[in-house]
């Protein structure tokens, strides 16, 4: 009786964990999304790494200290500036703790953590972030970024 009970207990576990596991396609999509531009920043390839992230377009905004960044090529220029001169390269970029809330069919808000990592420093940068992407023409892209 006692295994019979286990048993039951574990096969419950199992289906209730396995649908918080799965992805929908969307969802799939945008992580494949920072996947790939954290794959591109690893590489050092900065301007791969906000064509697969970013909207092309003049109203897509990165939110920053200083303010905001308006349209696709100023936030581009601002990538470029900051890290592609930087000794050692732009660190190893990943995330985490991802969520994924959908607005609309073409629009969703994803919640997540950062971590970068530079060779030669004991601790590495992190933070959250939360990123508006936007499912157009190229597939889904974020249109509105806000990192700390």
């Amino acid at each position: 009786m006692r295994f019979a009970t286990t048993a039951v207990f574990a096969l419950c576990m199992v289906a209730f964990a396995a649908p918080a596991l799965a992805l929908t396609a969307d969802e799939a999509a945008m992580k494949k999304v920072l996947d790939d531009s954290a794959e591109a920043w690893n590489h050092g390839d900065i301007k791969g790494f906000v064509a697969i992230s970013y909207e092309r377009s003049p109203t897509t905004v990165y939110l920053t200290a200083q303010g905001p960044v308006m349209g696709y090529d100023a936030i581009e220029s601002l990538y470029t500036q900051r890290w592609s001169k930087r000794a050692g390269g732009p660190g190893t970029l990943s995330t985490e703790n991802l969520q994924f809330k959908p607005l609309s069919p073409d629009y969703a808000i994803v919640y997540g953590d950062y971590r970068l990592v530079f060779d030669g420093d004991a601790k590495p940068a992190s933070g959250a972030f939360d990123l508006v992407f936007h499912k157009g023409e190229r597939g889904w892209k974020i249109v509105s970024d806000h990192t700390n």
